[in-house]
């Protein structure tokens, strides 16, 4: 096997596996309001607890700095 065929299996690979992160990701990111709902929590809670990870999240990548 080439060196070139070597790196594209390698890329291909990669990609996979980044799909498969941003889908297990998404997936629980998305459940996690009915989650916390299903635990007892009120949708104040909820919002605070979404909130909070959306403002640590955004400013972890560097949302709003110049």
């Amino acid at each position: 096997m080439t060196h070139k065929a070597s790196a594209l299996k390698f890329v291909i690979l990669l990609g996979l596996v980044s799909l498969c992160a941003d889908a297990t990701y998404e997936g629980g990111r998305s459940v996690a309001g009915a989650y916390l709902g299903a635990l007892g929590a009120s949708g104040a809670i909820v919002g605070l607890v979404a909130g909070s990870g959306e403002l640590i999240g955004g400013s972890h990548c560097g949302y709003g700095s110049p």
